[in-house]
This record gives structure tokens, C-alpha cells and sequence, in this order.
């Protein structure tokens, strides 16, 4: 899994330290999750293999997440345009013992780039869908 990180962390462009592409995110083995809502998730799309936990709150996200992350495995956050992300990441910053990375332009990025998405399932964590 250090591995994994460092190569991770390589991919990571000098000028923001904190975005990966959606590939580079694959790549590496991080654990992608989209914390935008249900009905986001359903106008859009999801990443295929996304984890799907709205961000409401970082005690919440965390236990959330907690079950579905491997020991040592980054995550990386996507919500829309990454603004989100942004400020989730700052909020997760020392509750989590991983990086956590946001994935550059959000879902419009990756959409823009013909990044290839699913409809969004209760086994990817979509109550509602």
C-alpha cells in the first residue's frame, strides 16, 4: 500500500498538491468518493466504482466512510465543479490518517474529458436510487 501512496503522491502536479485526475485517482488505487447528493448523482452520473457518501458533515462523512476504506488507501473526493471538495478536504484534514486528494474539475471536468459514468445504485451507497 506505501506503494500505492507514493506513486499517488508522484502523479500529484507540483502547482496543487491536493488534485489528481480522475485516472490518476484509478490508477492508484484510491477509493473515489462522491459526495454530492442523490439528485446530482441521477442528473449526472456516477464514476464507475465511486463510493457514493453525501458530505453533510466530517464526524459524519468519516463513519460513513470508515466501512468501505482499505488501511493505507487514499481517498479522493468529486462533487461538481471541485468546490465542495475543496473545503471538505479541509475539513477532513487530520480525521483521517490518509491522503485525501480532490479529483481536478469535479464531475463537469471529468464529464468534459468523456470520462465514462453509471447510473448511481444503492450498493454504491444511493439510498434513494
Amino acid at each position: 500500500m506505501a506503494g500505492m501512496i507514493g506513486a499517488l503522491m508522484g502523479m500529484v502536479g507540483k502547482g496543487d498538491e491536493s488534485c489528481v485526475t480522475v485516472y490518476q485517482a484509478q490508477e492508484a488505487g484510491a477509493l473515489i468518493v462522491d459526495i454530492r447528493g442523490a439528485g446530482e448523482w441521477k442528473q449526472s452520473g456516477v464514476l464507475t466504482g465511486a463510493r457514493l457518501i453525501t458530505f453533510e458533515s466530517a464526524e459524519r462523512f468519516v463513519k460513513a466512510l470508515r466501512p468501505h476504506l482499505k488501511p493505507g488507501q487514499p481517498v479522493a473526493l468529486i462533487c461538481a465543479s471541485g468546490a465542495r471538495t475543496a473545503q471538505a478536504k479541509r475539513m477532513l484534514s487530520g480525521q483521517l490518517d490518509v491522503p485525501v486528494l480532490d479529483i481536478k474539475g469535479g464531475m463537469m471536468g471529468a464529464l468534459r474529458v468523456g470520462t465514462p459514468t453509471t447510473r448511481p445504485t444503492r450498493a454504491a451507497g444511493c439510498a434513494v436510487c
